[in-house]
């Protein structure tokens, strides 16, 4: 399993040895190598189909504040991404599409991104450099998806109006045709 903080480790032991050549080795490794970064756990978890949603309040990019109870009789699509992740970034486009698809008729949005251990600045930075309109919640840790898993990202959950999980997706996601008709659409 790749874990980048040893990688790091790695490179900065080898480049004290070698000098220059080992470090600048080192860092295109670091470019080339996949930029999602994949939590060492014992046990991983997730919760799933089936499972109630996990509990939460966030507050959201325009400053109002949603909570588990909020999503109660409608479904929901919850996305925990981080955008320095490549799978994140190769996926965010495809919930983009859903959400044009969807529309926003409603003050709770049917899409709510949620960052995993990344801040306001950078993921607004992110969405203005790349057109996406999708509402989100920055967090500087990652406490609320803790709540979901243990591990791995990007990550989808489709909550249902009962407020169970529907569907869970990692890594890779479905066509966003077979999002919007889980969505119901």
């Amino acid at each position: 399993m790749f874990r980048f903080s040893a990688f790091v480790d790695i490179c900065r032991d080898v480049s004290r040895f070698r000098g220059k050549v080992a470090a600048a080795l080192c860092a295109i490794a670091a470019v080339v190598l996949p930029s999602c970064v994949t939590d060492e756990v014992k046990e991983p978890w997730s919760v799933g189909p089936g499972d109630e949603c996990p509990r939460f309040d966030i507050v959201l990019d325009d400053g109002s504040r949603v909570s588990t109870v909020d999503l109660a009789g409608r479904r929901t699509m919850i996305v925990f991404f981080n955008t320095g992740c490549e799978d994140c970034r190769r996926e965010l486009p495809v919930i983009q599409a859903v959400a044009d698809r969807l529309g926003q008729d409603t003050a709770i949005p049917y899409i709510i991104c949620v960052s995993r251990a990344e801040g306001s600045a950078a993921v607004e930075a992110y969405w203005a450099e790349n057109g996406l309109t999708l509402t989100y919640s920055a967090q500087d840790d990652d406490a609320v998806y803790h709540r979901f898993a243990s591990s791995v990202i990007p990550r989808v959950y489709i909550i249902g109006a009962d407020l169970r999980i529907e569907a869970a997706y990692a890594e890779r996601l479905p066509s966003a045709d077979e999002l919007l008709r889980q969505m119901g659409q």
